[in-house]
């Protein structure tokens, strides 16, 4: 049976753990715990930007842009610095903006979403931390200027993209009325609304939608978030 949590019952707990060296408040992290044990992600996996080589993923919320979805939500990955610093690297999380509906879904399914991820058999992107801001963050680069107040949510979740170099064709197999078709032969394609779409490749999405689909259906996990598939 479904453990469904009141979303507007769960309030964020203080936690020793700092996210980019900011002190955050965790919601449910009994089971996203869980999540990370199973990745082998530690409870200090990402550490703020220094001056001394750290070898971990480091992050700065002043790094944050507008992640290109219809929301807005903001949204910035982990750097991974050479020994002299000189040179970085894409790290391996996400570190994005939770709102609205978004945030509530995660709060409410968290139990089974955090189980069925931690079982080893599921192609759903994982979440490590889902947490909330302790101060006021002001925002200021060349893509956004903004300030958000202490109390912004946001989730870690695992960096599955492979880097814009290494993408020759990209799908995104959401049940929206979107073009679908996000790069093709290695060159973004604008994004177009329209009610059908590319069927370039179709075999290759329809395989990797029929082992997705299970992993969508089994439980209510099916009303977590927005579905977003990128092939």
């Amino acid at each position: 049976m479904a453990t469904v949590v009141d979303a507007a019952k769960k309030l964020p707990q203080s936690s020793n753990i700092k996210i980019g060296g900011e002190t955050v408040k965790l919601f449910n992290d009994e089971a996203f715990k869980k999540v990370r044990v199973f990745r082998n992600v530690a409870d200090d996996a990402i550490s703020p930007v220094g001056k001394d080589y750290s070898g971990k993923n480091e992050f700065d919320f002043n790094s944050l842009r507008e992640s290109g979805g219809k929301g807005g939500d903001l949204m910035g990955f982990t750097k991974i610095y050479s020994k002299d610093r000189s040179s970085k690297r894409v790290g391996s999380f996400i570190v994005k903006e939770m709102k609205g509906d978004d945030h509530k879904s995660l709060t409410t399914y968290v139990d089974e979403y955090c189980q069925h991820v931690s079982e080893g058999n599921s192609f759903i992107t994982c979440f490590y931390f889902h947490f909330q801001t302790t101060r006021q963050l002001h925002i200021d680069n060349t893509k956004v200027k903004k300030t958000l107040p202490a109390g912004t949510n946001f989730i870690v979740m695992a960096n599955c993209m492979p880097g814009a170099d290494k993408v020759k064709d990209m799908y995104d197999l959401k049940g929206s009325a979107d073009d679908k078709t996000q790069v093709q032969n290695g060159v973004k394609v604008p994004e177009v609304h329209k009610r059908c779409w590319s069927m370039y490749n179709i075999a290759v999405a329809k395989l990797a939608t029929c082992h997705i689909f299970h992993s969508l259906t089994r439980t209510n996990i099916r009303n977590l978030l927005k579905h977003t598939i990128y092939l």
